[in-house]
């Protein structure tokens, strides 16, 4: 039993001097702020994903097959300097048919993925581009390429905007921020509207870099939004 008095009596005791070295070690740097470092940068989209999907169609009562459409679309790439790596294969349909007179024949069409880092290049695409070889042909995604250049502004922006939120807030109570004690880049949820801008999709930041996507919706024109958000941690003096 006096066992068991003796191992309360140290633990009561361990207790009471932790308590007495926090309080004792307090002090006034030891008040801190914390307020969120927000900036935002809209970009015009340079990285242009267009779908189509190609099939057979008679000129002059010739029937001219994909891969011959294929072809002059590879000649399209060229002349718009595109890279033949950017061009992929997207998906293949095919389904039998019934001719007029009752006799079947395979009908096939293949669904293809070209990058253009341009809006321009769509534009010439379309204009050279067989009409008649088309099923159909979709923008399925629009980005936007940036060097870390643009991110590391957005950063400094940022945190200039927090020190400044933080001395706003404590000159109510005649104090100001010090030193940076913490930085916590913020995880959230990014909207994206479709090429249309009438679907939205959502998808998770790019935690790495504190970066948040979205796209403003616009029938006429879409610029791209990135914001950066980061909680930081500030002594006050």
């Amino acid at each position: 039993m006096k066992k068991i008095y003796a191992l309360v009596l140290i633990l009561f005791l361990i207790n009471t001097i932790g308590k007495a070295q926090t309080v004792e070690g307090y002090n006034s740097t030891d008040r801190k702020i914390e307020v969120l470092a927000c900036s935002s940068i809209e970009l015009t989209p340079n990285d242009f994903y267009l779908s189509f999907v190609l099939k057979e169609y008679k000129n002059n009562g010739k029937i001219i097959t994909i891969k011959e459409s294929l072809a002059d679309i590879e000649k399209i790439m060229l002349e718009l300097k595109c890279d033949p790596a950017d061009l992929t294969l997207g998906n293949i349909y095919g389904y039998v048919d019934s001719k007029k007179d009752g006799s079947p024949f395979f009908q096939e069409k293949i669904k293809y993925i070209l990058r253009l880092n341009k809006l321009e290049c769509i534009e010439q695409f379309m204009v050279r581009v067989n009409k008649f070889a088309l099923e159909s042909v979709n923008i399925d995604e629009i980005n936007v390429k940036f060097p870390d250049t643009v991110i590391r502004e957005m950063q400094r922006k940022a945190f200039e905007d927090a020190r400044a939120k933080a001395n706003l807030f404590l000159a109510i109570f005649n104090e100001s921020c010090g030193k940076v004690l913490d930085i916590y880049e913020i995880n959230g949820v990014t909207t994206k509207p479709s090429s249309n801008g009438e679907v939205y999709t959502k998808s998770s930041i790019m935690m790495s870099e504190g970066i948040q996507y979205s796209k403003t919706v616009s029938s006429s024109s879409k610029m791209i939004k990135f914001e950066y958000v980061a909680k930081v941690v500030f002594a006050i003096k």
